[in-house]
């Protein structure tokens, strides 16, 4: 497990990374975190080649205002392509076989249900493997402690429900055709 919550923030050290492992023909699985905008297919298909098991990206929430709030987009108009990034990079999970993990806030006071329906959806669309759900806190020097909006527990409980719910866990073991065709794949891509 690389413990650096921005594993992909530096590209050309992850492909220094991955292409060690190719070249010394170590066999090892591994996981790392990263941001969505860090992510692309490119660099997925190499970090599986290398031994990426598992993917863990902070999604947040799919609303655009929140992810503004949230330092996560400069502005509104970035909240398409951001999205559109993140379900990319839940359809290269799949196709790579790697398993992605999100990670959700919930519990905000001004949430209504339409943040909470988007985020369901976009969390069905890229379809994790798991899903962790954390109440806000509003710890000091974040946005939303200068807010003074404490999170509301009841409406966390029901968005962890609702969201923890969503994640598709893999089977325990694929079947041999299924592993082997995904070797291959990985191999020819």
């Amino acid at each position: 497990m690389f413990r650096d919550s921005v594993f992909a923030h530096d590209r050309q050290r992850v492909v220094e990374i991955c292409e060690l492992v190719a070249t010394r023909r170590l066999a090892c699985a591994w996981e790392c975190e990263s941001r969505p905008e860090h992510l692309d297919a490119d660099l997925l298909r190499l970090m599986r080649r290398a031994g990426c098991v598992t993917v863990k990206v902070g999604v947040e929430s799919a609303a655009p205002a929140r992810l503004v709030q949230l330092g996560r987009l400069p502005d509104l108009a970035a909240a398409p392509a951001y999205l559109a990034r993140l379900r990319e990079i839940g359809a290269a999970c799949r196709r790579l076989d790697v398993r992605l993990h999100v990670f959700l806030l919930a519990g905000w006071a001004d949430a209504g249900p339409d943040e909470l329906e988007a985020t369901a959806q976009l969390v069905r669309q890229m379809a994790p493997a798991h899903v962790t759900v954390k109440t806000v806190e509003a710890y000091p020097g974040t946005p939303w402690a200068a807010l003074g909006t404490p999170a509301d527990p009841a409406r966390a409980e029901e968005a962890r429900r609702q969201l923890a719910g969503l994640a598709q866990p893999a089977p325990a073991r694929r079947p041999f055709w299924r592993r082997a065709l995904g070797w291959l794949r990985r191999r020819l891509s």
